[in-house]
């Protein structure tokens, strides 16, 4: 996956670029949404938000709730604090220069976008959400696919942060 990223990206030929994962689909206005952050010299990137679209069973149902309860509000306290830490696969938006500048999407990790996001973190770059862009994903719907993909997740996250440890604790302002 981020090798096709990083294809399409420098391909691009605009200075904004949209990332969506190929299981997603965007609401009508979140392109708008997210495009007015970027009046502001300062902001690299903006996330948005993250809604189960296929909320068919009791398993689909809870992740539903999940991604609103505990990750777009946290996303949301984070962005009040400016202090987003993850662009999530399904729905962000990105200076195409902030991702050339970082060596764009990194090929050893499960988890490009959370390692994407380190690196523009470390290097100072500003990070933004825009909670009323709405990206509509599909949610594992049997048990042993759910936990694929949250071993994928887990593993990812772990990796990501190993590679960044040395920096994610010096904050910066």
């Amino acid at each position: 996956k981020s090798r096709a990223l990083n294809f399409a990206i420098e391909r691009s030929s605009g200075e904004l670029v949209m990332c969506v994962d190929a299981d997603s689909k965007l609401e009508k206005d979140a392109v708008e949404l997210m495009v007015r952050y970027f009046k502001n010299s300062e902001i690299s990137a903006v996330a948005g938000s993250v809604f189960v679209s296929n909320r068919i069973n009791v398993l689909t149902k809870l992740q539903a709730l999940e991604y609103i309860e505990g990750l777009n509000m946290v996303r949301n306290a984070q962005a009040y604090l400016q202090l987003v830490n993850i662009i999530p696969g399904p729905i962000g938006m990105f200076r195409k220069s902030a991702i050339q500048e970082v060596g764009g999407y990194a090929h050893d990790t499960f988890a490009e976008d959370c390692d994407l996001t380190l690196k523009l973190i470390e290097t100072n770059h500003k990070i933004d959400f825009e909670p009323d862009a709405v990206a509509h994903t599909e949610a594992p719907d049997e048990l042993l696919d759910l936990l694929k993909q949250r071993y994928r997740w887990t593993r990812g996250i772990l990796q990501a942060i190993q590679k960044h440890s040395g920096s994610l604790w010096n904050f910066k302002n």
